[in-house]
């Protein structure tokens, strides 16, 4: 009889165990969730303001003439954008290793953003000398800013699920089931 409750009790002793594991696991998950929801948010402002100065600086070459030297300080801000593009590109990669369902899209919009940067960049130095310059780097600029705004459509989105996921895992089961 002794033998029968004391493996009782540790069958308990067990069960509850268990329990703990799974709790401390959920909490852990809602824990990187949250982070993971937070680094989007950032990410996704990031993006925003860098769609707005891109389309400043698309703006500002539209209005400048061409041997205007300030044609000098548009290739400037333009790689100013490029090298925020490559700071917030570090980011998205890190995050897309996490949250797998947005991968694909973050390294083609992307490559998109960088390809476009880049050429904008390259028709902005003959700008100055050559009018027909500057349409082909402001229309590089236009892509860039749309490659941009996707990213951000798409990364508001898969933080509307997580948060929606992450409410649900709040509510639990139980609420779900009724």
């Amino acid at each position: 009889k002794k033998a029968g409750d004391s493996q009782k009790k540790a069958g308990e002793q067990m069960q509850q165990l268990a329990s703990d594991m799974r709790n401390a696991m959920q909490q852990n998950e809602q824990q990187q969730a949250e982070i993971d929801m937070d680094a989007l948010r950032q990410l996704l402002e990031n993006i925003v303001q860098l769609s707005f100065d891109q389309e400043a600086n698309m703006d500002d070459l539209q209005a400048t003439a061409a041997r205007d030297p300030h044609l000098l300080d548009i290739g400037r801000q333009q790689k100013k954008l490029r090298d925020d593009a490559r700071m917030v590109q570090d980011s998205l990669f890190a995050l897309s290793k996490r949250v797998p369902q947005i991968k694909a899209m973050v390294n083609r919009e992307m490559a998109l953003v960088n390809d476009n940067m880049d050429q904008a960049l390259d028709h902005l130095a003959p700008a100055r000398s050559a009018a027909r310059a500057r349409p082909v780097a402001a229309d590089h600029q236009q892509r860039a800013m749309t490659s941009l705004n996707n990213l951000a459509l798409m990364l508001d989105e898969a933080l509307q699920q997580m948060q929606q996921r992450s409410e649900e895992r709040r509510v639990g089961p139980a609420c779900r089931s009724r």
